[in-house]
């Protein structure tokens, strides 16, 4: 499908395939737990989790090479960041819960 859209010597690799995923999956996670730290009117501790992905992408990217690794890999881990730091601030996320009392 690439090298029908782009053309005959457009070509991918799996690893590249697999990285694009992988940062597709990443910041599709931040994104959520970005939303419930909005439901919770933190937005504070939002942007603190975009800019630790942010920040972290960057140091990926002046750090690695060649060119199309640099980016992958500054996605995936750049939106892991992201979604680790986003994850921390979750207080339902770790909250021991009492046991139900029947």
């Amino acid at each position: 499908v690439l090298r029908l859209v782009f053309g005959p010597n457009f070509l991918l690799s799996r690893q590249d395939l697999a990285l694009l995923a992988a940062s597709c999956t990443s910041l599709m996670a931040g994104q959520a737990l970005g939303q419930g730290l909005i439901a919770r009117s933190n937005y504070r501790g939002v942007v603190g989790g975009w800019l630790a992905g942010v920040a972290v992408f960057f140091a990926v990217v002046f750090a690695v090479q060649p060119l199309l690794l640099r980016v992958e890999l500054g996605l995936v881990v750049g939106g892991l960041a992201a979604a680790a730091v986003l994850a921390a601030l979750q207080p339902s996320l770790w909250r021991r819960q009492a046991p139900a009392v029947v």
